[in-house]
């Protein structure tokens, strides 16, 4: 993939799967053994995990919205800095 194409991948994985909550697209875009360095106590590995985490984060924050700030990208490595905003 180029960078461009990775940047937009983690632009929609932020927008459609958090902010939206749409956790099909998890299933298009995230590799099953997906591993999270950072999960969160009790967060399962793999994308189903992802999945819990969402539905779990969606639930404590409902109107929960991550923003895109920055990317950079060289390679195959990009890196995303967001800022988190949210109700509980």
């Amino acid at each position: 993939m180029s960078t461009a194409a990775n940047k937009a991948m983690l632009r929609r994985f932020f927008e459609e799967i958090f902010n939206q909550g749409h956790l099909s697209v998890a299933d298009e875009i995230v590799a099953t053994d997906y591993v999270n360095h950072t999960p969160a106590p009790g967060e399962q590995p793999g994308r189903e995990g992802l999945k819990g985490f969402v539905t779990y984060l969606r639930a404590a924050f409902p109107d929960i919205h991550f923003t895109v700030e920055d990317q950079v990208a060289e390679g195959e490595t990009t890196v995303t800095r967001l800022t988190l905003a949210g109700t509980q």
